[in-house]
C-alpha cells in the first residue's frame, strides 16, 4: 500500500533558503512517519504570490514591483539544480516528491517565472517538470504560461504519477493529456 500526503505547512515566504531547509525536515518527518508520496502546495517555494490577487499593479506599482522583485530572486532555477537539497532528502528518505515551485526560467528567457511542479523519484531523481499551461487571472502578473511539455505521467517508485496545478484540473484537455498515458497517482496541488 502507497501512502499519500499534503503538506499542510506553510514555507519560509520569500526565502528560498528557509523553504529548502524547511522542505528537508518536512521530507524527512514525512518519511518517519511513512509517507512513500509526499506532495506541497502550489508554489512553495519561496511562497504563493498572495500579493497578486489584493494589488492592482498599476495602482501599486512600487510595491508591487519591490513584492516581484523579491520573488523573482528566491524563486528555483532549475539549470542550476537548486533543488539539489530536495533531491538528496527524497533520496535519502526513499520518497517521491512532488515540489511546486515558482522557477526562474535560465534556458530560454532569464526573466520569465513559471509556476512549476516537479516530480522528484525516491532515487533524487527529476522524472519530470510541468510548468503551468494556463495561469489564472491575476496570476498572469507574475507568471508566464507554460508550453505543455510537462503534461506526462512519469513511472516512480510509488507508480505512474501526473501533476496538474490548480485551476488546470478543471481543463478538460489538460486532464486527458494526463489520464491518456495511464496515470495511477494523480495529483493536484492547490
Amino acid at each position: 500500500m502507497v501512502t499519500i500526503a499534503a503538506v499542510q505547512y506553510p514555507s519560509v515566504f520569500l526565502d528560498i533558503e528557509g523553504c529548502l531547509e524547511r522542505a528537508v525536515e518536512l521530507i524527512k518527518q514525512a518519511a518517519v512517519e511513512g509517507v512513500n508520496l509526499l506532495v506541497f502546495p502550489e508554489g512553495w517555494i519561496p511562497g504563493y504570490p498572495l500579493f497578486i490577487w489584493g494589488m492592482v499593479p498599476s495602482n501599486n506599482p512600487g510595491e508591487f514591483d519591490q513584492m516581484y522583485r523579491r520573488l523573482f530572486a528566491n524563486s528555483i532555477d532549475l539549470s542550476k539544480d537548486e533543488l539539489a537539497p530536495i533531491r538528496e532528502a527524497a533520496r535519502e528518505h526513499g520518497i517521491v516528491v512532488v515540489m511546486c515551485i515558482n522557477e526562474r526560467a535560465g534556458e530560454l528567457s532569464a526573466g520569465t517565472l513559471y509556476n512549476t511542479a516537479v516530480t522528484i523519484d525516491a532515487t533524487g531523481d527529476i522524472l519530470n517538470v510541468h510548468r503551468k499551461v494556463m495561469p489564472t487571472n491575476a496570476e498572469r502578473t507574475v507568471w508566464g504560461f507554460g508550453d505543455g511539455r510537462g503534461l506526462n505521467v512519469v513511472e516512480t517508485a510509488v507508480g505512474r504519477v501526473g501533476v496538474l496545478l490548480c485551476w488546470e484540473n478543471f481543463m478538460p484537455l489538460a486532464r486527458a493529456a494526463i489520464y491518456a498515458q495511464n496515470v495511477e497517482i494523480y495529483c493536484a496541488p492547490t
